[in-house]
């Protein structure tokens, strides 16, 4: 299953990560009926 990762440490929250995350995650549940993609939290790499 491929898996999208969002950096939610503190820099990137400072720049909207949370908004990302919530904007993914309404997207999947309206486009992905099947789930075949995961919406993780990380920290940055």
């Amino acid at each position: 299953m491929p898996v999208m990762k969002v950096c939610t440490g503190r820099t990137c929250s400072e720049r909207h990560a949370k908004y990302v995350l919530a904007r993914l995650r309404a997207d999947k549940a309206k486009f992905d009926k099947d789930d075949k993609i995961a919406i993780e939290e990380c920290a940055c790499r």
